[in-house]
This record gives C-alpha cells, sequence and structure tokens, in this order.
C-alpha cells in the first residue's frame, strides 16, 4: 500500500526529473519514490552505524594502540600522522544539531580513546 505525498520542487529540479522520466519511460512518482527509499535506506544505515559507534566509544571499547598501528602498517602509515607527512592528526565529526540529533548524548567522540572534545 502506498500513501500520498506532496513535496516542493525548484522548477529546475522537476525539469530534470521531467526529462529522466520521459528518458525512461518511468513517472516522476515511481523516480521520486525510489530515490526517497534509496535516500532513507542510506541514511537509516548510516545514523544505526554512528549510534553503534557513539555506544562504543560510551563503553570505552577502543582498538589498542598496537591493533591500530598494526591495521595503518598495512598501508605503511604510522597511526595519527598523515601520509607523507610527520605531524600529529585529530579526526573529529560534528553533526548539524550534535549528536543529540541522532538519539544519543555526547557531543563528539573519537578514535583510539582521545577525549571527546
Amino acid at each position: 500500500m502506498s500513501a500520498t505525498m506532496t513535496i516542493r520542487l525548484a522548477p529546475d529540479r522537476k525539469a530534470r526529473l521531467e526529462r529522466l522520466a520521459k528518458a525512461t519511460g518511468r513517472s516522476k512518482s515511481f523516480l521520486a519514490a525510489e530515490a526517497i527509499r534509496d535516500f532513507v535506506d542510506l541514511n537509516e544505515w548510516q545514523v544505526g552505524e554512528i549510534q553503534k559507534a557513539v555506544a562504543e566509544a560510551d563503553r570505552e571499547e577502543f582498538a589498542s594502540t598496537e591493533r591500530v598501528d598494526e591495521v595503518f602498517g598495512k598501508w605503511g602509515v604510522r597511526a595519527g600522522q598523515m601520509v607523507g607527512e610527520g605531524a600529529q592528526t585529530t579526526t573529529s565529526l560534528t553533526l548539524p544539531g550534535g549528536l543529540d540529533s541522532l538519539g544519543v548524548t555526547r557531543e563528539s567522540c573519537t578514535l583510539a580513546g582521545g577525549t571527546p572534545h
């Protein structure tokens, strides 16, 4: 069973959708529904993986320095260094609305047991 939904599109995007529908022999509704399905599937998966990773970080389940060095060593890179660089690097993730928008409580997390900031 399907439900009806109305969306607003910029005129150029609507024209592109119409051209694609004509070229593929599909309806605009079919193409829009497929695009929304793919978007929701991908984003549900991504948010779920982020939530699992944050839960692991909250439990302080981090890879040991030795394990990180082993994995990075496969590519000839020391953990914490950029390829061809000697400087230490920090990787962080900031989300619009913070992690609260994903249903988690931490504002940020870092890899390998770093201090959240």
